[in-house]
């Protein structure tokens, strides 16, 4: 089982003391326990569950029995005998941890090498741990690695290693001897590994700190991180002979490494400052410990575990071509297309059929073809002269003057019409749904592992796969979208919406718009891929909400244009 930390406070105990009585700080330190300094650091910093955590196959009942000495008046139970009667029916673990429970008092969690839930997914992070140790390290492979009693320095400094390297930054070792020498042990990584003996006094027990506050300033460390990803959020250039790292995130990882006393380190040094490592590639080399941060935002797991705070909420929308306008030829024949057409042509049709009918009835009999198209009705319509009846009676004279109005307003609107589409050419009608796209000859131009998660997130949008374009090479799909192909739709974050819409400014019109009513996801967070249990969360959190309260995102992402 792979032990995961989440703990505000860890307390690594290599033997427990010679007995637990619960009194309150003394002076006199042969009557001073394990219990009473559990006591002293809930105190002094606080935590809501106690984690009592040893690997059951360790011979934890023998060693305890060995230095408990007395009995405990308070809970009756006899630990002097803890050995022989460990195969009885008496549970004296249970009974102990009973007894921490009532003394502390606080919520008691037993753990081993046989729990298979993380602890952050159950208790609130205020936890102490302890850990009972007494074998040697190569014998132990769950859990905590352990040790006999000793403590020395080669001891020390391999279980503080352990610990550093499981990310826990506040731990205590209190050894069996204590009493003789009066002081526990501790260590600090920062900036370089050491150990640090602390002398049990009672200016420490009573105000502390036991556990230092140590990640405001980190003393220089070297932060090995990664860039990745793609403008606006890092813009890498040189001024004056050095490396800048601009955009929004770099901005974000300078001030962050100022405020805290980093020092920058680059273990995988990019090889170009244009062409970056896709964001989602990155992530192994946090997850291998190759690198504590990767300088690349990308889409979180849900929980959020092993990202920052998410540091940018975006909209995923379609970015489409500005619709097209109508080629001039085509104005002389779409102002009549559709309804508008059969209504013309219906109403040539009835008023032919009755010309000719009241022809007939006065003894002028026109031609079968007259009685669907009259060419005096023809004729009129469109505007040009024909020959009327002489002497026409009343009736015909009547239809006469509904073909001279139908076609004045005939000629008049297609005039009107003709001369607006000259002065402002009509568009060709816009996508306006996602059915829209998929029914038309378009593409969503989209890179695999982007579009890997829009599909694995949501189901219901499996309908649309055809309507896309895959790309696997990231650089060939970047160099296309930022060529301003018309030939594709794309999927853009708002925030590289800001950088396209003032490039599009020194074009005569826009090629592309941005459609905020066709997106796939609203407000999605974005974070820095982290350790799962990293040290810098809790401080990368405090830094993303001061800056964004203070306006400093705001205004790193609307100068990334000029970056």
């Amino acid at each position: 089982m792979k032990y995961k930390r989440i703990l505000e406070y860890t307390l690594a105990i290599l033997q427990l003391a010679h007995r637990a009585n619960g009194q309150d700080i003394q002076l006199n330190w042969t009557d001073y326990n394990l219990l009473n300094f559990l006591q002293d650091i809930r105190r002094l910093h606080h935590y809501d569950q106690l984690v009592f955590a040893h690997n059951r196959n360790a011979t934890f009942g023998a060693a305890f029995g060995e230095l408990s000495g007395n009995a405990l008046d308070e809970g009756g139970v006899d630990f002097e005998s803890f050995q022989a009667n460990r195969t009885g029916n008496v549970d004296y673990e249970t009974e102990f941890v009973r007894y921490m429970m009532t003394e502390l008092p606080t919520a008691v969690v037993l753990y081993d090498e046989l729990s298979s839930f993380e602890l952050k997914r159950h208790f609130s992070a205020a936890l102490l741990i302890v850990v009972y140790l007494e074998e040697e390290l190569m014998a132990q492979s769950a859990l905590f690695k352990a040790t006999t009693a000793s403590c020395e320095t080669a001891f020390l400094r391999e279980l503080f290693q352990f610990s550093w390297h499981s990310k826990m930054i506040n731990v205590a070792a209190l050894c069996n001897d204590y009493q003789d020498t009066q002081q526990f042990y501790s260590y600090t990584h920062l900036p370089d590994f050491a150990l640090e003996y602390k002398h049990l006094s009672a200016e420490l027990l009573y105000r502390g700190p036991i556990f230092p506050y140590r990640l405001s300033n980190w003393q220089g460390y070297k932060l090995p991180y990664i860039i990745g990803g793609g403008d606006p959020r890092v813009i890498v250039y040189e001024y004056d002979r050095r490396r800048v790292v601009g955009g929004f995130a770099g901005h974000f990882l300078v001030t962050f490494a100022h405020k805290y006393n980093f020092t920058l380190y680059e273990p995988l040094p990019i090889k170009s400052y244009t062409k970056f490592p896709p964001s989602q590639d990155l992530i192994k080399a946090v997850r291998n410990n190759t690198v504590e941060i990767s300088v690349a935002l990308t889409f979180p797991n849900i929980p959020l575990d092993g990202f920052s705070y998410p540091y940018e909420q975006v909209n995923w929308c379609v970015w489409t071509p500005v619709e097209a306008d109508i080629p001039n030829y085509d104005f002389f024949w779409i102002v009549f297309e559709g309804m508008t057409f059969l209504l013309v042509l219906g109403a040539i049709i009835v008023i032919s059929l009755v010309l000719s009918c009241a022809l007939w009835q006065h003894n002028s009999k026109p031609d079968l073809l007259r009685f669907v198209i009259h060419d005096a009705c023809l004729r009129g319509v469109i505007g040009q002269s024909f020959r009327e009846l002489s002497r026409a009676p009343f009736v015909i004279r009547f239809i006469y003057m509904q073909i001279y109005v139908l076609g004045i307003l005939l000629t008049t609107s297609y005039n009107a019409y003709f001369a607006a589409y000259w002065t402002s050419a009509p568009k060709v009608a816009p996508l306006r749904t996602f059915d829209d796209i998929l029914q038309s000859n378009k593409k969503i131009y989209m890179f695999a592992p982007e579009y890997n998660e829009l599909i694995g997130r949501a189901a219901d949008l499996r309908k649309y796969i055809p309507m896309f374009y895959i790309e696997s090479d990231y650089h060939k799909y970047l160099a296309t979208r930022d060529a301003y192909d018309t030939k594709y739709l794309y999927m853009i974050p708002t925030t590289k919406w800001r950088i396209y819409r003032e490039q599009q400014k020194v074009f005569t019109t826009p090629i592309f718009r941005l459609r905020a009513d066709l997106c796939f996801y609203y407000n999605i967070p974005l974070g820095f891929p982290i350790h799962s249990n990293s040290v810098l969360a809790k401080i990368l959190q405090d830094m993303v909400l001061e800056t964004a309260q203070s306006g400093l995102t705001d205004y790193w992402m609307r100068i990334g244009f000029w970056s």
